[in-house]
């Protein structure tokens, strides 16, 4: 990591480099907005709303750019909150004219053959049903930074209930449904927040008989 530290520094101006543990939260308001780049790790970022709303925005890994922007007649309506779900290292870039900085982000990129990565939220709420959404969430996470092992996958990502709520877009209490309806049928193993092992197999063919609408769910 240190010699790409180095690489980078001769490229931009790095100003602090922050280690995120898992849960841990960075907030972002209009005024304090800086671009970040992404060491190592996964992070979530949340769209929060000043009547409470909750929205996840996207799912960023390493490579990528937090660049968030607000419109000039920005209302103070929100703000958003970065979230990591694994232990994540970021870079704090100092702000700088936005068009040098798209060509700086541009030109490390080609420089280093970054490729950024990140998920919309949207490629998961496009699911029907809660289960739907869950399961895809899931299977790209094991994509992400899951180790084979057989039919199993293991990961240890930190996942709260409430974030997988914002997620896939439902209630604390759905999930917990969910989850242990999952642990009964030893598809995942979730133990203090994190999710150790899925099964991903099993996970495909999750009964649809477990679907959220009989749980009265959205």
């Amino acid at each position: 990591m240190s010699s790409l530290l180095n690489s980078l520094n001769s490229a931009l101006s790095l100003k602090y480099v922050f280690k995120m543990n898992p849960n841990d939260a960075l907030i972002i308001y209009k005024e304090n907005n800086h671009a970040y780049y992404i060491l190592e790790g996964i992070l979530i970022i949340h769209k929060c709303f000043s009547n409470k709303e909750i929205f996840t925005v996207s799912i960023l890994v390493m490579n990528s750019v937090i660049n968030l922007q607000f419109p000039k007649s920005f209302n103070n309506n929100y703000f958003y909150t970065i979230e990591a779900i694994t232990t994540s290292y970021i870079i704090k870039l100092i702000r700088i004219n936005t068009a040098k900085q798209n060509f700086q982000y541009t030109n490390i990129n080609s420089r280093f053959k970054i490729i950024p990565t990140f998920y919309n939220t949207s490629e998961i709420l496009i699911h029907r049903t809660v289960k739907q959404r869950l399961t895809y969430f899931l299977l790209q996470l094991s994509k992400i930074c899951g180790i084979e092992n057989g039919h199993k996958v293991y990961l240890m990502v930190k996942l709260n209930h409430q974030t997988l709520g914002y997620v896939t877009g439902t209630s604390q209490h759905t999930i917990r449904r969910i989850i242990k309806s999952l642990i009964d049928y030893d598809i995942i193993d979730y133990q203090k927040q994190y999710i150790i092992r899925l099964c991903a197999v099993l996970l495909c063919s999750w009964p649809p008989t477990l679907d959220v609408r009989h749980w009265g769910g959205r």
